[in-house]
């Protein structure tokens, strides 16, 4: 006897005289969608960072942030710093990949940080 057979004989199964035929199933969960997205942002001035920061907040994204190279020292620090108290404040976390591009996670994204060569 297959699965199918199975299957059917479970749903055309009858009940016994002067009782009624039921199915319990589970209650109905609406997932949502759980898929992340990666996104990739331009950041060429620091209202653009508001942007990501929201993103962030949501947790359904991967952020990839590009510096233009116009941002002073100072307004990088500023965006660095938002992104790390976003981030920390959610448990997702932040990682330079170069002195221009950074990566910004979700919490349930881990950013293993050991190079393997």
């Amino acid at each position: 006897m297959g699965i199918l057979d199975k299957i059917k004989d479970f749903i055309t199964e009858e009940a016994p005289e002067g009782e009624q035929s039921y199915a319990e199933i589970d209650e109905y969960k609406d997932i949502g969608d759980k898929r992340l997205a990666i996104k990739i942002f331009d950041v060429k001035q620091e209202s653009d960072i508001k942007n990501v920061l929201n993103e962030l907040r949501e947790g359904k994204t991967i952020a990839l942030i590009s510096r233009n190279i116009t941002l002073s020292d100072a307004q990088l620090k500023m965006m660095i710093s938002k992104l790390k108290k976003t981030c920390d404040a959610a448990n997702g976390d932040v990682v330079g990949l170069s002195e221009s591009l950074f990566i910004a996670t979700p919490s349930m994204v881990k950013v293993d940080r050991e190079s393997k060569a």
